[in-house]
């Protein structure tokens, strides 16, 4: 091959790769338009939206949309952003949806204190409680699905329709039996799918815990 057959194909090379990260950039631009088209929430929440806890450690979170309330709580040690492909599912089926990343985990505070699911019940609590979200569905993964649990068992159900956990540790599920007597007591009623209900003598609808 020529010296000037070499140049002629490095510059064919040169142009198809350049027509190619155009075609990617304007599909990623596409879809990341599509979010922000949709909601007003979407900007605040891709600029970065933090929430103080009482204990002064910065959690963030995302808020997309409106409607009723979809609330994530990720596995360890991951972030919100596991979630993404569900937010952008219910986003688009009218749905509000908030994720948090948890205290040491993303773009959360990196604290090496208040590991325990206390903290991380009252970091969840901060979040509903600043967004004043209501009828909301709580839907927990791995550590988060102990999250939401315990979250409910140490603030109550007044913000709450429904809970789902998915794979929660052996641990996890023990607790979720010790938090859902316990709530019982308080005139609750918690059922896991497949295992035979948790239920009070109370009466009025509450919220459900299934699992996924």
């Amino acid at each position: 091959m020529t010296k000037q057959d070499t140049s002629s194909a490095s510059r064919r090379a040169l142009l198809a790769g350049s027509a190619g990260v155009a075609a990617a950039a304007a599909a990623v631009s596409a879809v990341s338009a599509a979010p922000r088209h949709k909601t007003a929430h979407a900007t605040t929440a891709s600029q970065g939206s933090y929430v103080t806890t009482k204990d002064g450690v910065q959690i963030y979170y995302k808020d997309w949309g409106s409607g009723q309330p979809i609330v994530f709580s990720h596995g360890w040690p991951l972030s919100a952003d596991d979630w993404d492909t569900q937010m952008m599912f219910f986003l688009n089926h009218g749905y509000r949806v908030v994720a948090h990343d948890r205290r040491g985990h993303g773009r959360s505070s990196q604290v090496g204190d208040g590991h325990d699911m206390d903290h991380y019940a009252d970091d969840l609590a901060a979040v509903v409680q600043h967004l004043d979200l209501h009828d909301a569905v709580h839907v927990g993964h791995s550590t988060g699905g102990g999250e939401v649990v315990h979250y409910l068992a140490r603030h109550g159900e007044s913000r709450a329709a429904k809970a789902a956990k998915r794979r929660a540790s052996k641990r996890l599920r023990e607790k979720l039996l010790i938090a859902s007597a316990a709530c019982a007591r308080n005139c609750s009623s918690f059922q896991s799918r497949g295992a035979t209900p948790i239920t009070s003598p109370c009466s009025g609808s509450r919220p459900s815990i299934s699992r996924l």
